[in-house]
């Protein structure tokens, strides 16, 4: 997981680095004279935009919504896992309130609770 940290860092700086320097760029357009300069910042200015940040933008999305499926998938897994054992203590705290959540999802969908306020299913 520490790669996707990396990736999805690596892509918010480039997006970043391009909503600071686009204005900029955008000032050198304005302050252009001559019609070889201001046909140079136009190019200058698709590049940045539409060749660094909208893909930078785009990926850190992507790599974003994927490890967040991962985890919640994983988060899931272990949930049914634990439920199925009957052990929820050996969960971790995050995947302890992923097991309590699907657990209370689960009951208000079939109906089913426990006198002490547990919920049980038979998947």
């Amino acid at each position: 997981m520490l790669w996707v940290k990396a990736l999805h860092i690596i892509f918010m700086v480039t997006w970043f680095a391009g909503l600071f320097y686009l204005p900029r760029l955008f000032v050198y357009h304005a302050q252009a004279t001559d019609a070889l300069g201001i046909e140079r910042f136009k190019i200058m200015e698709r590049k940045l935009y539409y060749g660094i940040m909208t893909p930078g933008a785009m990926l850190a999305d992507r790599v974003r919504h994927l490890a967040l499926a991962r985890v919640r998938a994983l988060g899931r897994v272990a949930a049914r896992q634990a439920r199925i054992r009957g052990d929820a203590r050996q969960l971790s705290p995050l995947l302890r309130q992923a097991a309590t959540r699907i657990s209370s999802t689960t009951a208000t969908a079939t109906g089913t609770s426990g006198t002490d306020g547990s919920t049980s299913c038979r998947c």
